[in-house]
Protein backbone atom coordinates (compact mmCIF):
# COMPACT_ATOMS: atom_id res chain seq x y z
CA UNK A 1 0.00 0.00 0.00
CA UNK A 2 1.27 3.40 -0.96
CA UNK A 3 0.43 5.61 1.94
CA UNK A 4 0.20 9.04 0.16
CA UNK A 5 -2.98 10.20 1.91
CA UNK A 6 -4.36 10.52 5.03
CA UNK A 7 -6.86 8.15 3.87
CA UNK A 8 -4.32 5.24 2.56
CA UNK A 9 -2.63 6.13 6.32
CA UNK A 10 -5.81 5.58 8.37
CA UNK A 11 -6.24 2.15 6.67
CA UNK A 12 -2.96 0.93 7.09
CA UNK A 13 -2.81 2.03 10.35
CA UNK A 14 -6.64 -0.03 11.09
CA UNK A 15 -5.02 -2.82 9.43
CA UNK A 16 -2.24 -3.06 11.87
CA UNK A 17 -3.75 -2.43 14.80
CA UNK A 18 -6.48 -4.97 13.78
CA UNK A 19 -3.97 -7.93 13.77
CA UNK A 20 -3.98 -7.51 17.28
CA UNK A 21 -7.31 -6.01 18.74
CA UNK A 22 -10.65 -5.82 16.77
CA UNK A 23 -11.55 -2.62 18.39
CA UNK A 24 -11.38 0.32 15.70
CA UNK A 25 -10.57 4.54 15.79
CA UNK A 26 -12.25 6.68 14.40
CA UNK A 27 -11.27 9.26 11.73
CA UNK A 28 -11.04 12.18 14.18
CA UNK A 29 -9.36 10.06 16.70
CA UNK A 30 -7.35 8.83 14.78
CA UNK A 31 -5.95 12.30 13.33
CA UNK A 32 -5.64 13.67 16.74
CA UNK A 33 -3.69 10.54 17.86
CA UNK A 34 -1.35 10.86 15.14
CA UNK A 35 0.18 14.25 14.53
CA UNK A 36 1.63 14.03 17.73
CA UNK A 37 3.51 11.84 16.32
CA UNK A 38 4.87 13.01 12.92
CA UNK A 39 6.49 15.58 14.95
CA UNK A 40 7.79 12.98 17.32
CA UNK A 41 9.14 11.32 14.14
CA UNK A 42 10.86 14.26 12.92
CA UNK A 43 12.60 15.05 15.86
CA UNK A 44 14.31 11.61 16.18
CA UNK A 45 15.59 12.62 12.94
CA UNK A 46 17.51 15.92 14.09
CA UNK A 47 21.26 15.97 13.83
CA UNK A 48 23.09 14.30 16.71
CA UNK A 49 27.01 13.27 15.96
CA UNK A 50 26.08 11.23 12.79
CA UNK A 51 23.99 13.38 10.91
CA UNK A 52 23.80 10.88 7.80
CA UNK A 53 22.17 11.21 4.42
CA UNK A 54 18.87 9.35 5.09
CA UNK A 55 18.53 11.90 8.08
CA UNK A 56 19.10 14.34 5.53
CA UNK A 57 16.59 12.99 2.73
CA UNK A 58 13.80 12.43 5.63
CA UNK A 59 13.35 15.59 6.67
CA UNK A 60 14.28 17.81 3.17
CA UNK A 61 10.35 18.09 3.25
CA UNK A 62 10.22 20.71 5.99
CA UNK A 63 13.44 22.41 5.33
CA UNK A 64 12.96 26.03 5.22
CA UNK A 65 15.67 28.77 4.23
CA UNK A 66 15.16 32.06 4.30
CA UNK A 67 17.40 33.24 1.19
CA UNK A 68 14.85 35.52 -0.77
CA UNK A 69 14.29 32.73 -3.22
CA UNK A 70 12.00 30.16 -1.66
CA UNK A 71 11.15 32.71 1.30
CA UNK A 72 11.39 36.12 2.62
CA UNK A 73 15.15 37.31 3.89
CA UNK A 74 14.66 37.99 7.35
CA UNK A 75 14.88 41.84 8.75
CA UNK A 76 16.16 42.91 11.76
CA UNK A 77 13.20 43.88 14.53
CA UNK A 78 16.01 46.31 16.29
CA UNK A 79 19.72 46.57 16.03
CA UNK A 80 21.38 42.91 15.46
CA UNK A 81 17.97 41.57 16.81
CA UNK A 82 15.36 39.13 14.83
CA UNK A 83 12.49 37.04 15.38
CA UNK A 84 12.53 33.33 15.35
CA UNK A 85 9.50 32.53 12.62
CA UNK A 86 7.51 30.31 16.00
CA UNK A 87 4.54 32.72 15.02
CA UNK A 88 5.14 34.35 11.52
CA UNK A 89 2.63 35.27 8.99
CA UNK A 90 4.07 33.39 6.28
CA UNK A 91 7.05 31.45 7.39
CA UNK A 92 6.82 27.57 8.63
CA UNK A 93 6.27 27.25 12.39
CA UNK A 94 10.37 27.08 13.26
CA UNK A 95 11.36 23.90 15.32
CA UNK A 96 15.47 23.37 14.74
CA UNK A 97 17.96 25.66 13.76
CA UNK A 98 20.38 24.69 10.71
CA UNK A 99 22.12 27.71 9.98
CA UNK A 100 22.37 31.38 10.18
CA UNK A 101 23.77 34.26 7.77
CA UNK A 102 24.10 37.55 8.62
CA UNK A 103 24.08 40.04 5.81
CA UNK A 104 23.68 44.03 5.60
CA UNK A 105 22.33 46.19 2.81
CA UNK A 106 20.71 49.52 1.95
CA UNK A 107 18.82 48.15 -0.78
CA UNK A 108 15.16 47.83 -1.08
CA UNK A 109 14.63 46.37 -4.62
CA UNK A 110 12.79 43.19 -4.46
CA UNK A 111 14.47 40.18 -4.13
CA UNK A 112 16.96 41.69 -1.44
CA UNK A 113 20.38 42.14 -2.59
CA UNK A 114 23.00 42.14 0.09
CA UNK A 115 25.98 44.43 0.30
CA UNK A 116 27.93 41.93 2.60
CA UNK A 117 27.37 38.54 4.85
CA UNK A 118 29.01 36.76 7.09
CA UNK A 119 28.51 33.13 8.61
CA UNK A 120 26.77 32.63 11.90
CA UNK A 121 27.63 30.31 14.82
CA UNK A 122 25.85 29.74 18.00
CA UNK A 123 27.74 31.02 20.75
CA UNK A 124 28.23 28.50 23.66
CA UNK A 125 28.45 29.29 27.18
CA UNK A 126 31.96 28.25 27.21
CA UNK A 127 32.90 30.64 24.60
CA UNK A 128 31.03 33.42 26.11
CA UNK A 129 33.13 33.75 29.33
CA UNK A 130 36.42 33.79 27.08
CA UNK A 131 35.13 36.45 25.17
CA UNK A 132 34.00 38.46 28.16
CA UNK A 133 37.68 38.16 29.67
CA UNK A 134 39.59 38.31 26.58
CA UNK A 135 37.83 40.96 23.94
CA UNK A 136 40.70 39.80 21.23
CA UNK A 137 39.29 36.49 21.18
CA UNK A 138 36.30 37.57 19.47
CA UNK A 139 35.87 37.23 15.70
CA UNK A 140 36.80 39.88 13.09
CA UNK A 141 33.17 40.32 11.41
CA UNK A 142 34.40 39.20 8.08
CA UNK A 143 35.56 35.29 8.99
CA UNK A 144 32.27 34.47 10.88
CA UNK A 145 30.34 36.27 14.14
CA UNK A 146 28.32 34.79 16.94
CA UNK A 147 24.50 34.28 17.54
CA UNK A 148 22.32 33.44 20.99
CA UNK A 149 19.20 32.12 20.75
CA UNK A 150 16.82 33.05 24.05
CA UNK A 151 13.20 34.08 24.32
CA UNK A 152 11.93 34.03 21.00
CA UNK A 153 15.12 36.19 19.38
CA UNK A 154 18.24 35.60 17.71
CA UNK A 155 20.62 38.07 18.79
CA UNK A 156 24.39 38.09 16.73
CA UNK A 157 26.95 39.46 18.12
CA UNK A 158 29.48 41.67 15.51
CA UNK A 159 32.75 42.87 17.05
CA UNK A 160 31.90 46.25 14.53
CA UNK A 161 29.74 45.90 11.80
CA UNK A 162 25.77 46.32 11.55
CA UNK A 163 23.51 43.48 10.25
CA UNK A 164 19.94 43.90 9.23
CA UNK A 165 19.38 40.76 7.09
CA UNK A 166 19.41 37.22 8.65
CA UNK A 167 19.39 34.24 6.03
CA UNK A 168 18.17 31.35 8.35
CA UNK A 169 18.52 27.61 7.54
CA UNK A 170 15.98 25.32 10.04
CA UNK A 171 13.22 22.65 10.13
CA UNK A 172 9.46 23.83 10.75
CA UNK A 173 7.06 21.65 12.43
CA UNK A 174 5.35 19.38 9.88
CA UNK A 175 2.16 19.96 7.94
CA UNK A 176 -0.67 18.35 10.05
CA UNK A 177 -2.39 15.17 9.00
CA UNK A 178 -6.28 15.22 8.51
CA UNK A 179 -8.59 12.82 7.59
CA UNK A 180 -12.18 12.92 7.44
CA UNK A 181 -14.94 11.81 4.90
CA UNK A 182 -14.67 15.22 3.13
CA UNK A 183 -11.02 16.16 4.02
CA UNK A 184 -7.63 14.52 3.12
CA UNK A 185 -4.28 16.20 4.24
CA UNK A 186 -1.34 13.76 4.08
CA UNK A 187 0.96 16.09 5.73
CA UNK A 188 4.71 17.22 4.88
CA UNK A 189 5.91 13.59 4.37
CA UNK A 190 6.37 11.19 1.09
CA UNK A 191 5.21 7.48 1.41
CA UNK A 192 8.47 5.75 2.30
CA UNK A 193 8.56 8.33 5.19
CA UNK A 194 4.62 7.96 6.46
CA UNK A 195 5.53 4.26 6.31
CA UNK A 196 7.72 4.86 9.64
CA UNK A 197 5.48 7.39 11.14
CA UNK A 198 2.52 5.02 11.27
CA UNK A 199 4.43 1.84 12.15
CA UNK A 200 5.70 3.97 15.19
CA UNK A 201 1.84 5.22 15.50
CA UNK A 202 0.75 1.66 15.81
CA UNK A 203 3.20 0.50 18.37
CA UNK A 204 2.76 3.73 20.17
CA UNK A 205 -1.03 2.95 19.91
CA UNK A 206 -0.76 -1.04 21.13
CA UNK A 207 0.91 0.37 23.90
CA UNK A 208 -1.15 2.42 25.19
CA UNK A 209 -4.26 0.36 24.63
CA UNK A 210 -2.81 -2.56 26.77
CA UNK A 211 -2.25 -0.29 29.17
CA UNK A 212 -4.69 -1.07 32.39
CA UNK A 213 -4.30 2.60 32.98
CA UNK A 214 -6.12 4.03 30.34
CA UNK A 215 -8.18 1.49 29.12
CA UNK A 216 -11.48 3.41 30.64
CA UNK A 217 -10.60 6.65 28.49
CA UNK A 218 -12.51 6.93 25.10
CA UNK A 219 -10.54 6.33 22.86
CA UNK A 220 -11.99 3.89 20.23
CA UNK A 221 -14.91 3.57 18.60
CA UNK A 222 -16.60 -0.08 18.11
CA UNK A 223 -17.92 0.94 14.98
CA UNK A 224 -16.15 0.10 11.97
CA UNK A 225 -15.83 2.95 9.51
CA UNK A 226 -16.91 2.94 6.13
Amino acid sequence: MTLDTAESMYKYFLSEIRKERTIVITPSQWTEFVNPIFIDWAKTKLPEIEFNQKRIDDLEAIKVLTDGVTHDVLTATSLNTFTIPFAHATLPKYMYGLSAEFGYTTSTSTPVVLDRTVAGKILRADKKVVMKNNPYRQPDDKTFIYFEQRGGKIYCIPKEEEWNKLILEYYSYPTQVEYSLTTDVPGSFQPIQNKEIMDMAVTRYLEKASDQRIQTQPQVSASVPK
